[in-house]
């Protein structure tokens, strides 16, 4: 829950998995199942930034 209200707070800019990953201290393993989790619920987009 702590990274989705992150997310919100930050708004439709977003972070990187990166970002999250050092704001929150979870690891980016981890991170990334939790992240997953949220675009399959719906609540979550992804881009990737070239």
């Amino acid at each position: 829950m702590a990274i989705y209200r992150m997310l919100v707070n930050v708004g439709q800019d977003g972070l990187t998995a990166t970002t999250i990953s050092k704001r929150s201290g979870i690891v980016p393993s981890t991170l990334s199942g939790h992240l997953a989790a949220l675009k399959r619920a719906g609540p979550l987009s992804t881009t990737c930034a070239r």
